[in-house]
This record gives structure tokens, sequence and C-alpha cells, in this order.
């Protein structure tokens, strides 16, 4: 049996005129994820096909690496994106199961 992930996915939607500032803030995000212990992976990803929403994916091997992010200083970056007003929507989703990377990768070691 492999690992259980967490992935914890936000959906943000910039204010009219502010999607590109959106976007360079929420890159700013990407380095400090990728060093944080049980990060597995970090994406910003803007929507094809609505140039206003914005995809914030991040995998981490545990709940704990998650929480444990989630509550350092590098993570209160997010919060002060949304609090700055270039963002006017947020959904935020966390879920469990096992990253197809990882899987993959497992399994070509096998």
């Amino acid at each position: 049996m492999f690992d259980q992930t967490v992935t914890q996915l936000a959906l943000i939607r910039s204010r009219r005129a502010r999607s590109d500032e959106l976007g360079a803030q929420l890159s700013t995000l990407l380095q400090p994820a990728h060093a944080a212990p049980g990060c597995l992976h970090c994406a910003v990803l803007r929507d094809a096909g609505d140039a206003d929403l914005w995809l914030v994916h991040a995998v981490w091997s545990s709940r704990d690496a998650l929480m444990s992010y989630l509550g350092s200083p590098q993570a209160q970056v997010f919060s002060a994106i949304i609090d700055n007003c270039s963002a006017r929507e947020l959904e935020l989703r966390t879920l469990e199961g096992t990253f197809a990377a990882q899987e993959a990768a497992r399994r070509c070691a096998a």
C-alpha cells in the first residue's frame, strides 16, 4: 500500500485588471513551499480559459507536514496576498490520497 499524501488546492479569482499582479504574488509562494519539509509538489497555474482564475496546487507527504507549513511565517504570505485585495474569491480544498507521480516512481523502482 502506498503512503497517503495530502493535497491542498486553492482556487483564487483575481479582482478585475489585477490578475497578473495576483499571479506574480502567488508565484512568491513556490520557493518557500518547495523548501518546506514534506512538500512533494507545489505549482501556481493560471486557467487556460479564464485569465482571472488561478490555482495553487500543493502535495504534502502528510497532514502533519501540511499543518506545520501552514503554521509557518512563510505560509502567512498567502494570507497577505488574499488580504491585499488582489483576490476577490477564494476556495480551498484539502484532499487525501496517493500522489500519482509518487506512485509511478515507486512502481518503477520495484
